[in-house]
Parts: structure tokens; C-alpha cells; sequence
């Protein structure tokens, strides 16, 4: 398949795991929402844990993914409803 003899073994053993069901993160958020009149304001936290991270870190660097445990962001939201 590949002339190199260790990329092979690297691509059989990935495609050997694509079968495996892996969580990849458990996330907690709280949702809030205020509304005023015809506005609606939305505001997400979330901490997600990471459960099964890219195994690469040259590939996560080259995406631009962090490579902590756990990550905090937020969503937030402005709607107008006619």
C-alpha cells in the first residue's frame, strides 16, 4: 500500500480504531436568557473536560487546537423578534 513500512503501520493502526466509539469531551453549560421587549439576549457558559484529545500534538499545532485538559468559553446571542 505504502512504500514506507512505518507510515503503513501508522495507517493501519489508525484505521484500526476508526471503529471504536470514544467520548471525545463531557461539556457543563448553563444557558441564560433575557428578554426585554422585542430583544432577546443569550449568554452560554460552558466548561467542557477533555476526555480523548488529537494523539498528535504537531497535528493539533498545525490546526491551531489547544492541547489543555479542559477548556472555559462562552456563547453569546442577540435576537429581534417582529
Amino acid at each position: 500500500m505504502y512504500k514506507n513500512k512505518k507510515v503503513n503501520a501508522l495507517v493501519t493502526t489508525f484505521e484500526n480504531q476508526l471503529n471504536q466509539f470514544e467520548l471525545l469531551d463531557y461539556e457543563l453549560s448553563a444557558p441564560l436568557e433575557y428578554k426585554i421587549k422585542h430583544f432577546i439576549f443569550e449568554f452560554t457558559p460552558t466548561y467542557a473536560v477533555v476526555e480523548n484529545g488529537f494523539k498528535s500534538a504537531a497535528v493539533a499545532k498545525a490546526v491551531g487546537l489547544s492541547d489543555n485538559t479542559s477548556v472555559f468559553y462562552v456563547e453569546t446571542g442577540i435576537a429581534f423578534k417582529f
